[in-house]
């Protein structure tokens, strides 16, 4: 449950619609109960221009505890291509 969280704020907001998780390292350090609120922080610790990925940190703290922390490789969506009327012709 807690990965989905995470996978779900990572293509949803950061670091923008349409990203994806292309590798994920996740330790969960203490257990975590229903009903419990937790804190999340993703943090960008690098950038791969040339492979087009970033790399986030990601934290997820109950009250002062760290309950989960680990890394993620993320690739950004990139630009479609236009296209113009010519392309659907054989249709």
């Amino acid at each position: 449950m807690l990965t989905g969280m995470i996978t779900s704020a990572v293509s949803k907001y950061l670091p923008g619609p349409g990203s994806y998780i292309t590798r994920q390292d996740i330790r969960f350090l203490r257990p975590v109960y229903h009903y419990e609120t937790l804190e999340f922080l993703l943090e960008v610790t690098g950038v791969d221009e040339e492979g087009r990925c970033v790399t986030l940190a990601v934290t997820a703290t109950r009250r002062t505890e760290t309950v989960l922390d680990g890394t993620l490789s993320v690739c950004p969506p990139h630009a479609l291509p236009r296209f113009d009327g010519r392309v659907l012709e054989n249709f």
